[in-house]
């Protein structure tokens, strides 16, 4: 049975279904007429061409006839003078199978589908070695953020331990030295241009227990002291004028406040020596010095001026200087703290008076003791 030749027809007789085709008839003109209806260009149908019963109408066909033994006949036949007439050329034609599938298209799907899944195993594979990847990184960021948190935490400690450190330190600091040579420990190349009272004090204190060179040593490893300069034109104002040596008890104090409490009993010594009669000029004070700065005993003023009415004892020129010196006990400690011109007798009682203002100045200002009294055995001392 032949393959219809319509145009655009798709019925095959492998298709499921009843499938009948007729051969293209011998008649010239009724062939050339089937020719035409089926569409094609130069198309000549050869001997096993045919057309499908599709495209007949169901008046083309004879009545169903039966056979030698009285059946009916299931194959259809043709009118002698039917044309195909229906689904011709562009008309749409119902489809009514899927198109035919090869066992090499079959082949090539199942390939496909294989490359396919391999492609999606490869994809899935990559997805979770991106997972994985992803969650170690973030597990390790926490394990650095939680070691981080926790060296943040010790070094959060350390620091505090060290500003409770530094803060003793800075204490004990500011006990030995003054606001102004402990910013000068901060910043030892800064320079000072004036030192302040306290600081020179406590310099010209270190300066005269340690003596010269031990205060230069200490210098030159970086105390924040006075220049020895410095010190040297403070201490040649201080008050040094015959009397009492009020900033010598300061110094005094600087002294005794390293030594036990045992070390801090002290004796005054007086102590007088002869010197020549005359003025001499004093550059530190801008005026002359030689006359007596101790008045003259009463006595020796009223014996003078029987002997001589005209004796003025203002214009007398003294003959000796006393000395006042603080001496250790236990400890080798001297200081002179006051000092006199005398004449060759001088007032008991002004001398006693000195006496008492040392011994008081001692222990108000210096912490000082003064329990012992030693001069010598002349007519003079003993008045006192």
């Amino acid at each position: 049975m032949p393959n219809c030749c319509v145009i655009n027809c798709d019925f095959r007789k492998s298709e499921k279904g009843e499938y009948q085709s007729f051969y293209f008839p011998k008649e010239p003109d009724l062939r050339r007429k089937w020719t035409a209806q089926v569409k094609r260009d130069n198309f000549s149908p050869g001997e096993k061409a045919g057309v499908c019963h599709r495209h007949f109408a169901k008046d083309d066909f004879e009545p169903p006839g039966k056979d030698k033994r009285g059946r009916t006949r299931k194959r259809m036949q043709l009118k002698a003078t039917a044309f195909p007439t229906l689904f011709l050329g562009t008309e749409t034609q119902p489809k009514t199978e899927k198109p035919r599938t090869t066992k090499k298209s079959v082949e090539s799907l199942e390939k496909e589908k294989e490359d396919l899944e391999k492609e999606i195993k490869t994809l899935k594979d990559k997805i979770q070695y991106q997972i994985e990847v992803i969650e170690n990184r973030d597990r390790k960021i926490e394990e650095l953020q939680s070691s981080l948190d926790k060296k943040t935490m010790k070094e959060e400690k350390e620091f505090k331990k060290m500003e409770v450190k530094l803060a003793a330190i800075s204490a004990s600091i500011k006990k030995i030295f003054t606001s102004q040579q402990v910013e000068k420990l901060k910043c030892p190349g800064m320079t000072i241009g004036s030192w302040s009272d306290e600081t020179i004090r406590l310099c010209i204190a270190l300066y005269i227990i340690c003596g010269t060179a031990a205060y230069k040593f200490m210098i030159a490893k970086g105390y924040p002291f006075v220049p020895v300069s410095t010190l040297q034109a403070h201490m040649s104002i201080v008050d040094f004028e015959p009397g009492l040596l009020e900033d010598m008890f300061m110094l005094m104090k600087f002294r005794l406040e390293e030594v036990p409490e045992h070390h801090r009993n002290l004796g005054l010594v007086l102590d007088e020596m002869s010197i020549q009669p005359k003025l001499d000029f004093d550059p530190s004070t801008q005026s002359f010095i030689g006359r007596p700065t101790c008045p003259l005993n009463p006595k020796t003023i009223e014996r003078k001026k029987k002997a001589d009415p005209n004796f003025d004892e203002t214009k007398t020129m003294a003959t000796h200087a006393m000395n006042f010196m603080l001496c250790g006990h236990g400890k080798r400690l001297k200081q002179i703290v006051a000092w006199l011109l005398t004449y060759s007798s001088f007032d008991p009682a002004f001398v006693a008076d000195i006496m008492y203002k040392i011994v008081k100045m001692s222990h108000e200002i210096s912490g000082a003791t003064v329990s012992s009294i030693t001069m010598d055995m002349s007519g003079q001392n003993l008045k006192l």
